[in-house]
């Protein structure tokens, strides 16, 4: 079995989030002022820990929202980093569809939820337990950690695009021990995707809906006042009929013949 320690966390204009709660926070924050694209994925190696972090942004929420989850190995490192992304993408998928911890809003973007992440721990502790099921399938895809690179500072860093192959994401961890890979395309799953769409179009639906609701009861109160007033004409007129019948019976009025 693969040593390792998973997290997950947030960032939203309502704060920072993360689970467990613990050292880590820092590093998180740290990743989130060279985050420029739709999503990436974090390579830092730090002392004997290797460091792959998940970011994705929230286009439901303000800007400046993203969620992310980290699996951090002791001494090891994988030798197919874009797997390993292919599987936070996975992991990212299933939380939205699941629905408890982010959610598809009305307008069929990715959002937040608002939680209390403690709340959730058994959430999060059955997502990593999966997430970590999933990584022991590929422990062949695992080597021993290179060394760090000690001429490189902590601020030292390279971005490199999804696209390059994984010689150059090799070649770029020879020299700096932090490396971005970022992503911009086809980072939403077609299922994710089809559910975004069917909402999107129930939102739609809804507020037509809504409008044509509000225009009924708009046409339900207009024909109120005009029944009202019909009514009110009509009871005008029936008290005139009588009355003028009374009189007339009164010899009040004369009706010539």
């Amino acid at each position: 079995m693969i040593n390792c320690s998973t997290y997950f966390f947030e960032e939203s204009r309502r704060g920072y989030s993360q689970y467990p709660q613990d050292y880590a926070e820092s590093i998180f924050k740290s990743y989130r002022d060279h985050f420029e694209s739709d999503a990436q994925v974090v390579v830092h190696r730090q002392q004997n820990l290797m460091y792959y972090t998940y970011m994705k942004k929230l286009p439901g929420d303000a800007a400046e929202s993203l969620f992310g989850l980290s699996v951090v190995f002791n001494g090891l490192e994988t030798i197919s980093i874009k797997s390993l992304f292919k599987l936070f993408e996975k992991t990212f998928h299933q939380i939205v569809s699941e629905g408890e911890i982010l959610t598809i809003n009305s307008d069929g973007a990715i959002a937040t939820k608002n939680i209390v992440f403690s709340s959730y721990a058994g959430t999060f502790n059955r997502l990593s337990d999966s997430l970590k099921a999933e990584i022991d399938k590929g422990e062949g895809f695992f080597k021993e950690m290179s060394a760090v690179v000690y001429s490189a500072t902590e601020d030292d860093f390279a971005i490199v695009p999804f696209d390059e192959k994984e010689s150059v994401f090799r070649m770029k961890l020879s020299s700096y021990n932090k490396l971005f890979i970022t992503k911009n395309s086809n980072t939403t799953s077609a299922e994710l995707y089809g559910l975004a769409v069917r909402i999107e179009n129930l939102s739609g639906q809804n507020h037509f809906l809504k409008e044509r609701i509000s225009e009924l009861e708009g046409n339900v109160r207009s024909y109120g006042r005009w029944k009202a007033l019909a009514i009110g004409c009509f009871s005008i007129v029936i008290v005139f009929v009588i009355s003028l019948v009374y009189c007339i019976a009164c010899g009040f009025i004369s009706v010539a013949l």
